[in-house]
């Protein structure tokens, strides 16, 4: 279980602020490149709280914001940029193809090399929140707090910013799209000394979509490529 506490307003306004910026330039090479892909993170946001009514009502808000630019890049499963099919070097050796396929093997080979590269992923999200408090009375506390989301952006569904490599095609990957919203209420009563209550309630909402890049199906090529397709 996890209980969340969040802050609220006072007779004084108040608020803080906050802006983080990562840019690629100055990074390290993630290990495996021989390139430095160019990525940007931004992320801001602040808070505000204060009075709506002196000594009875308070409000509080928040809103984070966060900018990923980040590559993809494929490689394939020997961390080369082309397949580079092998000529058999005779009967204890045998390569990729035989001379009568090298035609077919060569244009394939020149088909699937296409696919590794660098491309751009976006991941766009936010989250935001508001909290009013009510004093109805010296024994009733009335609290309502309403909690957003949303997650957006091409080629996020397989994103990882701390490891942009794969060798999984990017049309194995997609654009996903979340939107969240929670509002709750509380109130705490206090009749008397010896009897208390508190009332709580709560609506949520989650609607996600994803799209795939590709409608062919998914296929693997051992030795070259993970996946590929849908």
């Amino acid at each position: 279980m996890v209980n969340v506490v969040t802050k609220s307003g006072s007779n004084k306004f108040h608020g803080t602020g906050f802006y983080h910026l990562r840019n690629g330039s100055f990074d390290a090479r993630s290990a495996g490149l021989d390139v430095k892909p160019a990525s940007q993170q931004h992320q801001f946001g602040f808070t505000i709280g204060g009075p709506i009514r002196r000594n009875r009502a308070f409000f509080f808000a928040g809103f984070d914001q966060h900018i990923f630019h980040e590559p993809t890049v494929v490689r394939f499963i020997d961390g080369g940029r082309a397949v580079v099919p092998l000529p058999g070097a005779g009967p204890a050796t045998p390569g990729d193809y035989e001379a009568s396929d090298q035609t077919l093997v060569f244009a394939t080979a020149t088909q699937l090399s296409k696919g590794a590269g660098e491309y751009p992923s976006k991941l766009l999200g936010n989250a935001a929140f508001a909290k009013v408090n009510v004093a109805l009375s010296s024994h009733n506390l009335l609290s309502i707090r309403l909690n957003t989301s949303r997650y957006s952006g091409s080629n996020n569904v397989f994103l990882d910013p701390s490891s942009p490599v794969t060798a999984y095609g990017i049309s194995d990957n997609g654009t996903e799209n979340v939107a969240t919203e929670t509002l709750s209420a509380s109130l705490s009563s206090a009749p008397s000394v010896k009897i208390a209550s508190h009332f709580r309630a709560q609506f949520s909402r989650d609607l996600q979509w994803s799209r795939s890049n590709s409608n062919q199906p998914l296929t693997r090529i051992p030795g070259i490529i993970d996946g590929m397709g849908q």
